[in-house]
């Protein structure tokens, strides 16, 4: 039988470090390079700015573990056994120095009207073999009914009364006003639009906001936006790429690559709502520092191969010179050429440039070519 645990109503969040070997990442050996783990990989941001705003979900209790094992007293440290993600963020709003150099600024700026609490409550147990029970009831999914539950599709719907239904109207609504698809390829596919739009990394990479569902709005400049959204409804409309069979990994397998898009840039600004532009009354908006994108993992670049190829234009690529760049272009002309950098230290590198059936290629480049597919170049 479980041990029960000793509820505590004011824990010092400085009282409370994060688990070095938690399960969302590979063990680490200290505590600021856990933080970079979860910023870089579980959304940590998001989660910040919704607790800055709001403050923590009161229907959900921390679970602790103490350092030095009995000692839950005034002086006594914890460790995080179960909402380490939530303690991450409330660290870096009452932090925000502790946050990886590229998210610094960006917490600072959340920090600054924060509501964040710098104590939380927590139920402390023993010793993490008295807590596994209840974390693998939250973590390891229905478990023939013991484990957590979701909503499926339907009873979300009942509970947030079309809330989705609006955001994903409303991106349509701008599509259509944008002239980016028509009244009759807009017909039957709200249910599409609502299962991309409730995927946070598809929202993410568009910039789409649709906290305020009754006046959703976009992160990024608008033409920029727009080219996003043109590739979205783009696909929605053919039907290949986007239909409403597509599950999560999917949506993320997606959504993904489109930062990639000729013309889509790192740059966000604050919230401006969609109908903005279309009024003649702009908000005013400030620019801010985007955060570092992750690194892009070779499936990214397939996938990004994938979609150039598929282009119905001319197009040139270029990328550092790697076997598995190669491969993957390898049905298209390859041209090497030496580049200069001066950024951190100066050095030539090798680039590949990548051109598709109609470029035409200056004869003083043809020697640098490393690739000839079999097909006749224009």
């Amino acid at each position: 039988m479980p041990t029960n645990p000793k509820f505590l109503d004011e824990v010092p969040v400085g009282r409370i470090f994060l688990r070095l070997d938690n399960p969302r990442h590979k063990p680490v050996e200290t505590e600021l390079m856990a933080i970079a783990r979860l910023c870089a990989k579980e959304l940590i941001y998001p989660l910040a700015r919704d607790i800055a705003k709001y403050g923590l979900n009161p229907l959900e209790r921390f679970a602790l573990v103490p350092v030095e094992p009995g000692k839950t007293g005034p002086s006594a440290s914890f460790i995080s056994g179960e909402g380490n993600r939530r303690i991450c963020a409330l660290k870096l709003l009452n932090d925000p120095e502790l946050a990886p150099a590229n998210l610094r600024k960006a917490f600072k700026k959340l920090a600054e009207n924060s509501i964040a609490p710098t104590k939380v409550t927590a139920a402390v147990f023993n010793d993490y073999e008295s807590l596994d029970l209840w974390l693998e009831r939250i973590h390891t999914g229905l478990q023939g009914g013991i484990g957590r539950k979701n909503w499926d599709a339907e009873q979300k719907q009942q509970f947030d009364g079309g809330s989705k239904n609006k955001a994903a109207k409303a991106l349509l609504d701008y599509a259509e006003a944008e002239k980016m698809l028509s009244a009759e390829e807009r017909a039957g596919k709200l249910t599409t639009v609502q299962r991309f739009v409730g995927n946070s990394v598809f929202r993410e990479v568009v910039g789409f906001d649709q906290e305020n569902t009754d006046d959703v709005g976009r992160t990024r400049p608008k033409a920029e936006f727009d080219i996003l959204v043109r590739r979205f409804i783009r696909d929605l409309v053919k039907g290949k790429d986007v239909h409403s069979r597509m599950n999560k990994d999917h949506i993320i397998r997606y959504a993904r690559p489109l930062s990639a898009l000729a013309g889509v840039s790192t740059t966000r600004i604050e919230t401006e709502s969609l109908t903005s532009g279309q009024s003649g009354t702009k908000k005013k908006t400030r620019r801010k520092k985007p955060s570092k994108p992750e690194k892009a993992m070779p499936e990214h670049h397939a996938e990004v191969a994938r979609r150039v190829i598929e282009l119905e234009r001319n197009w040139v690529v270029t990328y550092d010179d790697t076997p598995e760049i190669r491969r993957l272009y390898r049905d298209r002309r390859q041209y090497c050429f030496d580049i200069s950098y001066t950024l951190h230290e100066k050095r030539v590198g090798t680039e590949l440039l990548i051109a598709s059936k109609g470029i035409k290629i200056p004869d003083e480049a043809r020697d640098r070519q490393v690739n000839r597919p079999q097909y006749r170049a224009a």
